[in-house]
């Protein structure tokens, strides 16, 4: 098993990427968004801020196409969450198999978001790509 590169893995560039998000009004403020792809592994980091206007938040374009085989989800740490402008701590972030959309929720019991008020959220990790 070897990974083929042009150079050293740390030295490989972070590409930047625009997440497409939903559950805000009008268009969020996308503070963070890159990603640093190895073989099947995908380290991505987004941060995105706007006004809600639904109870859920989600991504729809991943920047590498994620593994999607059976009933196999991933998970991303969340590091901030804030809704209806009031923090509210760690969240969880699952990638799915259906349709390989990130879904992001704000506590630890897969709470709904507020449908109005400011919203924002914090997630990085790691994830396995649907293909090298």
């Amino acid at each position: 098993l070897y990974i083929n590169s042009t150079g050293a893995i740390y030295l490989t560039a972070w590409t930047s990427w625009t997440p497409t998000v939903v559950g805000f009004s009008g268009t969020p403020t996308v503070l963070l968004g890159k990603y640093k792809r190895i073989g099947k592994l995908v380290y991505v980091m987004f941060f995105v801020e706007g006004t809600s206007d639904a109870e859920t938040l989600y991504v729809t374009n991943m920047p590498v196409a994620p593994y999607a085989t059976g009933d196999y989800h991933q998970a991303l740490a969340v590091g901030f969450c804030q809704d209806n402008s009031a923090n509210t701590g760690l969240g969880t972030a699952n990638i799915l198999t259906g349709n390989g959309y990130c879904y992001c929720r704000k506590g630890g019991a897969y709470d709904g978001w507020t449908a109005s008020g400011t919203k924002n959220i914090m997630v990085s990790g790691v994830y396995e790509a649907n293909a090298i």
